[in-house]
């Protein structure tokens, strides 16, 4: 026991001595905010954003909501290729955005009106006439019989 009373001195002196190092945790991670509009000002909600690391090609995706808001977070730090999209907008492509460890990007993306693209689907059928046979074809389309005029006058 005689030991232990001259370090104890020297473990709590030792503690004080010695300055206090910050312990910190290493981020490698950024994040993008973002809120999109058209040409207009107006928000656009629903709209597709795919984030793609130019790196490593892997994508994050998120929706805007109704304020035409979004946040990635936990992307891996490094140039990114920002693809946009909505039906009834061109796609936006805002290529080498570089996102650095430990940031938060915040970024105002700008949808421009696209042409809009109508497709007619026709359902259903109309009846065939069949040329061939003359009996086939509806009434109304039939020709009368031929007669001659002579043949109804007697002699």
């Amino acid at each position: 026991m005689g030991c232990y009373h001259r370090i104890v001195p020297v473990l709590i002196a030792s503690a004080f001595l010695v300055p206090p190092s910050p312990v910190r945790a290493q981020v490698t991670t950024a994040t993008l905010v973002g809120v999109v509009h058209d040409s207009s000002a107006a928000v656009i909600p629903g709209a597709t954003v795919v984030a793609t690391h130019e790196g490593t090609g892997v994508s994050r995706e998120a929706l805007t909501d109704a304020n035409g808001e979004f946040v990635l977070s936990a992307l891996p730090s490094g140039p990114y290729t920002v693809k946009i999209e909505l039906s009834g907008f061109k796609t936006m492509h805002n290529q080498g955005m570089l996102l650095g460890a430990g940031q938060t990007v915040r970024q105002t993306f700008i949808l421009e009106v696209g042409a809009v693209e109508e497709t007619v689907t026709v359902a259903g059928s109309s009846p065939l006439i069949d040329t061939a046979w003359p009996n086939s074809s509806p009434r109304w389309m039939r020709r009368p019989p031929k007669t001659s005029a002579w043949s109804s006058c007697g002699p």
